[in-house]
C-alpha cells in the first residue's frame, strides 16, 4: 500500500496528519474488493506452511542516516536474521514473522523463509539517469540480483485456484517476496510501500531461475497470483519492517484499502492511527484461525442470564460475539480479553492496561469493525483551529476538540474520527490531535501526552474502570433503542480469566451503570452534579470524598452522604473562605434496589477551604459517619505553641485524650466526654511547657492508641 510506512510512523512520532486532502497515503491499493463470509486467505493461503523470501536491498549512493544502527550503509540490517525462521517451531525467534503468525493463528499458519542482503549493481542516480526509476524496474533488478544467492524454486509451493481456494502444489509462480529497501530518495519520485512489486494496477511478469520460475508483479484483485510486496525505509528498524510485511501480506488475505480497520482499532490490516497490528477477532475468524462463541438474543424466548468465562484472547483464540438487537445482518458486539501475554497483543499503545475490550462490528468488512471504548461517548465541539504540528501535510489547520457531556448512543469516543463543522459546513472527521482541557490545548504525542486515538487507558471493561455494558451505560448496549435489551457485566477475574454475566432481555439484572459527567457547579459551595442515567431500579447515589493538606492533615476515601437526585453539596468545604486550603477529591457510585453497586465514577478534584463547627471543647466536622476508629498525627508537628489532633469515632463512645511528658507524667486532659459518631478535632495549647517530646493517648471505648509529638520553641 502506497506510503504505508510514512503513515505508520506517524502513529508513533506523529509527523503526519491523519486525514488529508491528498490521495490516501496509507497504502497504494487500487480499486475495491467485495467482502465475503468465506474463511481463509482470499488471494494467498492463511493456513499450512507458507515460505517467503525477504530481500534487503540498498544503493551505494544512499546517503541517508548512513550510520543508523538498525541498518548501517553497506551492511545488512542488524535485524535481518531475525526476520523469519528458516524452519518452523512452536518456539520461534522472538519478534519474528514466524513468531507473529504463530501467535495470531495459534500455530495454524506457519510462516518460514529466508533473508538475503544485496547491493544494487548501479547507483540510484544511474538508474534515474537511465529512466529506470520505477518501482517495477528497481524491484525486478533487485530480485534478479538476488538470483545468485537464492534457489527460487523453494518459494513456489502454492497454486491459486480461485478466491479463498489454494492448492499446496507448485505452479511456476513465486508465492511471496518482500523487497525491503534501506531508503528511497523522494526527490527521484521512486516509490512507496505497497502490496505489490509494480507501481500501478498492472502486472508485468518476469522470470528467474533460468526462465523456470515467474515473478508476478501486480496487486491482489488485479492479478491474483501476485508474487510480492515492497517495503521502504528499512533503516527505521525491525518494528517498521515487520509491521509492514504483516500489513501488506494481510492485503493478500483480505483485499484492497476498504478493508483497513478504522482509526483506533487494532487490526492485522490496520488503518491509520491504530494501536498495533494485532489481529482482531473478526480478522482471525475470517482467516479461519478461531471460531466465535455467538449469542443471538433472538434465540431466547425468556429473560436469561448466561455466565461465561473469557480467557486471554490472543493465546486461546476465545472470543464472544453478541448479535446487536435492531442492527444489521452482520452486526455484533465482539468481546476480547486482552491480557497482554503475547508481545504482539497491544490494544492500547499508550498504557499497559488489560481487560475486556469490546468491538462493534456493523458490517461484514474490516473497515466496519471499531473499538467501543469503555470510557464512553461524548458530544464534541470545535471552538477553533490551530496550525498543524505535522507540516507539510494537509490540511494546514487541525480542529481543536473540546469534550462536552456524555451521549451514550450518538456521541463519539476519543479513539475514533469525530465529525465536526467549520462555519456550519461539515468537515472530514478527524481523530483528536488537539484537545482543549481546562482552557489548555493538549497536543497528542507531545510532552508525554498520549495519542488518545490509539489508547486512553480507560477503554477496557474490568472490575474498576467500567464493569457494566447495558442500555443505561455509556457506551450503550442499545444503539437502536430496540425492544429487545441486552447487556453484560464483568463479575470477576482469576489468573487473567474474566467471568461475565451476559444478560439477554433482562439487562436490569446487572449492577447499575457507571455514573458519568461528574462535575462541579459554579458557586461558593462545593456542589457536585452528574448525569441521571434513568435506571428504573436505582435507589440512590453515594458521594465519596478524600482530602489532603499535608501528610499530617489528610483523609482517605470516606462516604460523606447520599442523594436521590443527581446533585450534592458538601457542607464541609467552600471555594471562597478563610483558613486552611485543601485539595479535595470526589467520586460517586450508584446503588440499586437489589443492593448492587456500580463502579465508581471518574474522580474530580478542586481546591477548597475546610469549614468547621464549634462543639464544646472540640471542633466537630459535620456531615459524615466514619467507618472505623482512627487518630491522625497531630498537625503541625513539631509545633509551637499549639497543634491540632484529629480523630474519628464510628459509634457512641466516651473519648478521653490525655497528654503526657516523656517521663510519663500527665500534663493535661483535653477531652473526657461522650461522643456521637463523627469526625472531631481538638487543639492543644502548650504555652507554659518546655520544649521536648510529649505523648497523647486516645481512649474511646475498645479503642486505644498513643502517638508522639514534639514541642519546639
Amino acid at each position: 500500500m502506497r506510503h504505508f510506512f510514512k503513515m505508520i510512523l506517524s502513529v508513533f512520532v506523529l509527523f503526519s496528519n491523519s486525514f488529508s486532502s491528498q490521495p490516501d497515503e496509507f497504502c497504494g491499493m487500487q480499486g475495491t474488493t467485495t467482502p465475503s463470509s468465506q474463511l481463509g486467505g482470499r488471494y494467498k493461503p492463511a493456513s499450512g506452511t507458507f515460505k517467503v523470501l525477504v530481500i534487503y536491498a540498498q544503493f551505494t549512493d544512499d546517503n541517508t542516516d548512513i550510520s543508523n544502527p538498525n541498518w548501517v550503509k553497506g551492511q545488512a540490517p542488524t535485524y535481518m536474521n531475525g526476520t523469519v525462521d528458516e524452519t518452523w517451531s512452536a518456539n520461534p525467534t522472538s519478534g519474528s514473522m514466524t513468531h507473529f503468525f504463530n501467535d495470531m493463528s495459534i500455530n495454524t499458519y506457519k510462516v518460514i523463509g529466508k533473508e538475503v542482503s544485496i547491493i544494487m549493481p548501479q547507483t540510484m542516480q544511474w538508474y534515474y539517469n537511465n529512466n529506470l526509476r520505477t518501482m517495477y524496474a528497481m524491484n525486478k533488478i533487485a530480485i534478479q540480483t538476488a538470483d545468485a544467492q537464492v534457489n527460487y524454486a523453494e518459494f513456489d509451493n502454492w497454486r491459486y485456484d480461485s478466491a479463498y481456494s489454494h492448492s499446496n502444489v507448485a505452479d511456476g509462480n513465486i508465492d511471496m517476496i518482500f523487497v525491503v529497501w534501506r531508503n528511497k530518495n523522494t526527490s527521484l519520485g521512486l516509490w512507496s510501500g505497497i502490496g505489490a512489486l509494480d507501481d500501478w494496477a498492472s502486472n508485468n511478469p518476469f522470470t528467474v531461475e533460468g526462465g523456470t520460475k515467474t515473478i508476478q508483479t501486480g496487486y491482489q484483485g488485479f492479478n491474483e497470483p501476485g508474487s510480492g510486496v515492497t517495503i521502504i525505509n528499512g533503516y527505521y528498524g525491525s518494528w517498521w519492517v515487520y509491521r509492514g510485511m504483516q500489513h501488506e501480506l494481510a492485503h493478500w488475505f483480505f483485499g484492497a484499502n476498504e478493508h483497513h480497520s478504522p482509526s483506533g482499532t487494532w487490526a492485522l490490516l490496520e488503518g491509520w492511527g491504530t494501536p498495533s497490528g494485532c489481529a482482531n477477532a473478526f480478522e482471525r475468524y475470517k482467516l479461519g484461525w478461531i471460531n466465535f462463541y455467538t449469542i443471538d438474543p433472538a434465540s431466547y424466548s425468556t429473560p436469561t442470564t448466561v455466565n461465561i468465562t473469557l480467557p486471554d484472547f490472543i493465546t486461546t483464540g476465545i472470543a464472544y460475539r453478541i448479535k446487536v438487537p435492531g442492527g444489521g445482518t452482520n452486526e455484533y458486539f465482539i468481546l476480547e480479553n486482552h491480557q497482554r501475554i503475547s508481545q504482539f497483543d497491544v490494544p492500547d499503545n499508550n498504557t499497559s492496561v488489560s481487560g475486556v475490550f469490546v468491538l462493534h462490528q456493523t458490517a461484514d468488512i474490516g473497515s466496519a469493525v471499531y473499538v467501543n471504548s469503555a470510557e464512553g461517548k461524548f458530544n464534541w465541539s470545535v471552538p477553533y483551529q490551530l496550525p498543524s504540528i505535522y507540516p507539510p501535510y494537509n490540511p494546514a489547520n487541525l480542529p481543536v476538540f473540546q469534550k462536552g457531556t456524555s451521549n451514550r448512543t450518538a456521541g463519539y469516543h476519543r479513539r475514533q474520527a469525530i465529525p465536526w463543522s467549520l462555519s456550519g459546513v461539515p468537515q472530514t472527521p478527524h481523530v483528536i490531535h488537539y484537545q482543549l482541557i481546562n482552557g489548555v490545548v493538549v497536543k497528542a504525542g507531545e510532552n508525554g501526552n498520549p495519542t488518545v486515538f490509539t489508547g486512553t487507558g480507560k477503554d477496557q471493561f474490568d472490575l474498576t474502570n467500567n464493569s457494566v455494558f447495558t442500555p443505561a451505560s455509556n457506551p450503550s448496549a442499545d444503539p437502536y433503542n430496540n425492544a429487545t435489551k441486552i447487556g453484560f457485566e464483568v463479575t470477576g477475574i482469576s489468573n487473567g480469566v474474566y467471568t461475565l454475566n451476559i444478560h439477554i432481555k433482562n439487562p436490569e439484572a446487572a449492577s447499575p451503570a457507571k455514573p458519568m459527567d461528574l462535575a462541579f457547579t459554579t458557586n461558593n459551595q462545593v456542589t457536585l452534579s452528574w448525569t441521571n442515567n434513568n435506571e428504573s431500579d436505582r435507589a440512590y447515589w453515594e458521594v465519596w470524598r478524600k482530602y489532603f493538606r499535608s501528610s499530617f492533615d489528610q483523609q482517605d476515601w470516606t462516604l460523606i452522604g447520599t442523594s436521590t437526585t443527581p446533585s450534592f453539596t458538601d457542607p464541609d468545604f467552600q471555594l471562597n473562605s478563610i483558613g486552611d486550603l485543601y485539595t479535595v477529591y470526589y467520586k460517586i457510585r450508584t446503588k440499586d434496589t437489589q443492593g448492587y453497586y456500580s463502579t465508581f465514577s471518574d474522580i474530580i478534584s478542586t481546591s477548597a477551604y475546610r469549614v468547621f463547627q464549634k462543639g464544646g471543647d472540640e471542633i466537630t466536622k459535620r456531615g459524615e459517619i466514619p467507618q472505623e476508629f482512627s487518630i491522625n498525627q497531630n498537625y503541625p508537628n513539631p509545633f509551637n505553641p499549639s497543634t491540632r489532633i484529629s480523630y474519628s469515632i464510628p459509634e457512641v463512645a466516651t473519648v478521653k485524650i490525655t497528654i503526657f511528658d516523656r517521663l510519663g507524667r500527665e500534663v493535661s486532659t483535653l477531652i473526657n466526654r461522650e461522643h456521637k459518631p463523627g469526625y472531631y478535632s481538638v487543639d492543644f495549647d502548650a504555652n507554659g511547657l518546655s520544649s521536648g517530646v510529649y505523648f497523647y493517648k486516645v481512649d474511646a471505648g475498645r479503642f486505644s492508641t498513643v502517638k508522639k509529638m514534639i514541642l519546639m520553641k
